[in-house]
């Protein structure tokens, strides 16, 4: 279930700064994010309610990546983002002056 066949980029993104959607979950529970970049592949949980605007947390992956990124839905099933199964983001080190 890892293979994406439609990928939407979303972009550069500092690192540690969650990405948040103006999605929603449809029902709530255990939400799996997974993640596939030049560092091998990872996952984690993130649990949201019926209603909650979804987002990512950065601070779980590495910085200065980029990733193919798709959400598990408490049933098993790819989230779909308005036809996109999968979505491309980058993230980067954000240095403050």
């Amino acid at each position: 279930m890892s293979c994406c066949t439609n990928i939407l980029d979303l972009g550069c993104f500092p690192n540690c700064e969650p990405i948040f959607f103006t999605v929603v979950a449809p029902t709530g529970g255990a939400y799996f994010w997974h993640f596939t970049g030049s560092s091998g592949i990872g996952k984690y949980k993130a649990l949201f309610a019926s209603g909650d605007f979804l987002f990512i947390d950065t601070s779980r992956i590495n910085e200065n990546e980029v990733y193919e990124v798709w959400l598990e839905k408490p049933n098993g099933q790819k989230f779909d983002f308005g036809g996109y199964d999968c979505l491309k983001i980058s993230t980067f080190i954000e240095h403050g002056i």
